[in-house]
């Protein structure tokens, strides 16, 4: 038969022994957080003269708006626009294709804007070809009216009807920020007839790799019929993935 106390003086080392490892396990959990800390606030914007070298043009705001027109999800369309500065002389313009599943037109706008008093010229409908990139990603080229002029400001508009497109109940919208880009806003509008169960963000830098999960909370517009959800993001990172998630 065990002694009490010997049976006692066993229990409690072994207890000592589990809390040891368990200190040395929150102690390198702790030291992995500090090393993506690091690598969090670690500043990988490019300076100016190398935007200048790498890139034709900055994004100073990028609007997107994603509106599902039924609640099926058949019917939708988005419209985006970007408020841009040329980084060098420019007779094209670049941009990423949209793509996903469905049916989809688009048709690409530009105008000028004055860096001195601000007015914008008229909107006018541009030729673009796209350049196919890999499988998944296509890069519209727009043919500029007038060539553009290192420091120019200008705005691009591409807008799309979409059908058969978001008519699952899991579905989401992604923003890929493409150039240099000083904020964004992406929003979504959907059908007040059918409300979501859940929205949520996050950000990615590859397939694998997503973080920052964060909900999102709609605006209930009954006065407009309409359920609107945004987000915006300052100073987003380059070459990172912005996804909108939602169930309905």
């Amino acid at each position: 038969m065990i002694d009490k106390n010997e049976y006692t003086e066993k229990l409690r080392e072994e207890l000592q022994e589990f809390i040891l490892r368990q200190k040395s396990i929150i102690d390198r959990l702790q030291s992995v957080e500090e090393k993506l800390s690091l690598l969090e606030n670690l500043d990988v914007t490019p300076t100016k003269d190398e935007e200048k070298g790498l890139y034709d043009y900055k994004i100073n705001l990028d609007q997107r708006e994603y509106t599902i027109h039924d609640v099926n999800g058949k019917k939708a369309s988005m419209v985006s626009k970007r408020n841009c500065s040329a980084l060098r002389d420019l007779s094209e313009i670049r941009s990423r294709c949209h793509t996903g599943t469905g049916d989809r037109s688009v048709i690409y706008k530009y105008r000028t804007i004055d860096n001195d008093s601000g007015e914008s010229a008229d909107w006018e409908e541009v030729e673009f070809k796209v350049d196919k990139m890999t499988s998944v990603d296509s890069s519209a080229c727009l043919s500029l009216p007038v060539p553009l002029t290192e420091g120019e400001s200008f705005e691009i508009q591409e807008e799309m009807v979409l059908a058969n497109t978001f008519n699952s109940r899991n579905e989401w919208v992604t923003l890929v920020v493409e150039y240099p880009t000083d904020s964004f806003k992406l929003s979504l509008i959907l059908p007040f007839e059918r409300k979501p169960i859940g929205v949520r963000r996050e950000e990615s830098d590859g397939a694998s790799n997503s973080f920052n999960k964060r909900r999102l909370y709609p605006e209930f517009d009954a006065e407009n019929n309409r359920i609107v959800i945004l987000w915006d993001e300052h100073s987003p990172i380059l070459g990172r993935a912005y996804t909108m998630f939602w169930d309905w």
